[in-house]
């Protein structure tokens, strides 16, 4: 990245300097985009871009489906993972080996952001931390995969990426799935898709689950950052950050109409958000979490870790044969890279 963007400008911008800037979003949110020792972008101390939106998962939670199963949702949603099975297990329906009512179900496909954090708990890594090793931390996971073999179609049979995915059919509310993982923008979704469910008080939203003895790690969140062209005259760069921070200027509205979240204290302090139902338990959950750990081949990553799972849950194949095939593939793949 060094060389190809422009630092961000920021007396042009109205701020006395960069920790000025930092200070109008909340802690972490310019990390990846600050040069703290001028390896990454080529200026130290700079920061080279500014987040359009920021998103985590928090739980999604059915409190009907709770009820229905025995279950008190106030007092007994899962806290941990080894509760999020136990409760599926309790929830779960099926018509012979056809699954007809899920506990819960993975976001099958995003396993960089919503399923990787369960490793990270244990002390696995995607990567190590200089960039040389992939797939860090052999015993967690192979713990991970265990409970993915288990919750599958040959183990306990509580879910599959073969499955309508879990935040549709939730939304529906046709009795088919207790929870899921989404972001708070799956509010708006739920609204649209149903509007007299989104306005009942039939579901709320609980913290990301972590593993018993595990580090509080919750989900990990992304952005997507606006940088600009460091090829393009000093001048023009300049006159492209003022619009950017323009096009950052209006905040509130792009979470009413886009519903999507922009990490500035304004936004994220002001009353739109704070009125925006279980809004506390995305925020509290970020304490908790760091970026999504990216790289010009971390969707290749991604699907490497995603084929190994579903082969994992659908076949004879042990967790520690998926460990060993997902390290080898992600290894030529960062080594390639390097």
């Amino acid at each position: 990245m060094q060389g190809l963007c422009a630092p961000i400008p920021v007396k042009e911008l109205g701020f006395k300097n960069e920790q000025e800037l930092l200070n109008t979003y909340l802690p972490g949110m310019l990390g990846p985009v600050t040069d703290t020792d001028g390896k990454l972008f080529g200026q130290k101390g700079k920061i080279y871009g500014l987040p359009l939106e920021m998103v985590n998962f928090g739980m999604y939670l059915n409190k009907k489906i709770f009820r229905d199963a025995g279950l008190n949702p106030d007092t007994d949603y899962p806290k941990t993972w080894e509760d999020v099975m136990a409760v599926s297990e309790k929830i779960a329906k099926r018509n012979g080996n056809i699954v007809t009512r899920r506990g819960f179900d993975f976001r099958y496909g995003d396993y960089l952001i919503s399923w990787a954090p369960m490793v990270e708990q244990l002390g696995g890594k995607i990567v190590s931390d200089d960039g040389k090793e992939a797939i860090v931390g052999e015993a967690a996971w192979v713990k991970v995969l265990t409970y993915m073999k288990q919750w599958g179609p040959n183990g306990k049979n509580l879910g599959s990426s073969a499955m309508t995915a879990a935040r549709r059919q939730f939304d529906n509310d046709q009795n088919e799935i207790a929870m899921h993982l989404s972001g708070i923008y799956q509010e708006a979704r739920m609204r649209t898709a149903n509007e007299a469910f989104f306005n009942s008080n039939d579901w709320m939203v609980i913290p990301y689950p972590v593993f018993q003895g595990g580090k509080r790690i919750s989900n990990t969140y992304y952005f997507q950052y606006y940088m600009v062209n460091s090829q393009i005259p000093e001048n023009e760069q300049i006159e492209a950050w003022k619009f950017v921070q323009y096009m950052l200027s209006h905040g509130d509205m792009y979470l009413e109409n886009v519903a999507l979240t922009q990490p500035t204290k304004a936004v994220m302090e002001g009353k739109l958000f704070n009125d925006m139902p279980y809004s506390k338990v995305f925020k509290d959950d970020l304490q908790y979490a760091h970026v999504v750990y990216h790289s010009a081949f971390s969707w290749q990553i991604n699907e490497i870790i995603g084929d190994a799972i579903v082969n994992l849950m659908t076949t004879n194949t042990t967790p520690a044969q998926a460990y060993a095939n997902i390290k080898r593939e992600a290894q030529a793949v960062v080594d390639e890279n390097r």
